[in-house]
């Protein structure tokens, strides 16, 4: 999806600015920042999102360069390697890696996709992933979903979106790109919300395999690709619109049951 961040909330844009830093490794000191902002972390490959947990550590899904996979297995120093599809964990300004082994890939456009969102559900740290291409690109143990962060640092599928994507179409057909296209998430009570960027959809997701549609939201190709729960109750979601994302177009809407 070309342009991809165009259109996100600025406040989200403005903390992964903070994130990405310069530099060409996870373990480089943080480079000085602008007047005004202060880079928490520096030489991640391409950050995606990130959360806290209980402790206030912070934790950033990183797509990786759209070249790499790695074993799942316990994080190693070749694991470490700026260009690995990763989830880390922000110690002393680097990414130390938590979880490795789903795939990293390249769209047409350029842009890199892997693992895109993190979350906590019951202590559990849970990634979201979101390749480009096909299955048989990626893996047939790869589909785009909800990822389970086992303690070796491996990763297990819980939530199959690519297989309920391909069951389930959206009202409004567009192009239709065949891994499905979940792009961001955030962790509610019990569940997971995400929204596809490509089908247009608020998809619930659960621990033990659901996937859900929760609002069909792909009238016009809006492109849904930001997130956040309401304080009151709902969810809201941030559209960067479609191409060629026009200024002016792109808004939030709050979806309620």
């Amino acid at each position: 999806m070309r342009d991809r961040w165009r259109g996100l909330p600025t406040w989200i844009v403005g903390l992964i600015a903070l994130l990405i830093g310069a530099g060409p490794s996870f373990a480089q000191e943080a480079t000085p920042a602008a007047p005004g902002l202060s880079v928490v972390a520096s030489g991640l490959t391409y950050p995606r999102g990130f959360t806290w947990d209980a402790n206030g550590d912070l934790f950033v899904a990183l797509a990786g360069n759209g070249e790499n996979q790695v074993e799942p297995g316990v994080p190693s120093a070749d694991a470490a390697a700026p260009t690995v599809p990763a989830v880390v964990r922000i110690e002393g300004g680097c990414g130390v890696p938590v979880a490795v082994g789903l795939p990293s890939t390249r769209d047409p456009y350029g842009d890199r996709q892997g693992p895109t969102a993190v979350g906590f559900l019951d202590g559990e740290l849970y990634v979201l992933q979101d390749a480009t291409g096909t299955l048989e690109d990626v893996g047939r143990d790869f589909p785009n979903g909800l990822y389970a962060v086992n303690a070796e640092g491996g990763v297990r599928l819980v939530a199959d979106v690519t297989a309920y994507a391909n069951a389930n179409q959206p009202a409004n057909v567009y192009h239709l790109l065949p891994l499905g296209e979940p792009f961001a998430m955030v962790a509610g009570d019990d569940e997971f919300w995400a929204v596809d960027a490509n089908r247009g959809e608020l998809l619930r997701l659960t621990t033990d395999g659901g996937v859900e549609r929760f609002a069909d939201l792909s009238l016009n190709h809006p492109v849904p690709t930001a997130i956040a729960l309401a304080p009151d109750g709902g969810l809201y979601v941030g559209f960067l619109g479609a191409s060629p994302h026009t200024d002016g177009t792109s808004k939030i809407v709050k979806v309620t049951a």
